[in-house]
């Protein structure tokens, strides 16, 4: 069995600044994609839309990818529960 993380510990994770991986599922609903898998490594939290659940993250080659909070699958290698 995998190591598990809550979601809670994972954004206390993420505030704190150093660099994580994470795999994320994509969704759009308002285009009607999405559905791929994404394993992000080395990234760090650029900003946050609290509101919506969304966290901006900084990838190493300097882009911002926006991910939702409750797509996150992985973070550091242990399965995220809610």
């Amino acid at each position: 069995m995998a190591d598990l993380i809550s979601l809670n510990d994972v954004l206390a994770a993420m505030r704190t600044g150093d660099p994580f991986d994470v795999t994320v599922c994509t969704c759009d609903e308002g285009r009607k994609r999405g559905g791929e898998i994404l394993e992000l490594t080395n990234v760090t939290v650029q900003g946050s839309d609290y509101k919506n659940a969304i966290r901006r993250l900084l990838l190493p080659n300097q882009k911002i990818r926006e991910i939702h909070i409750r797509l996150i699958m992985f973070f550091n290698g242990k399965k995220v529960f809610y």
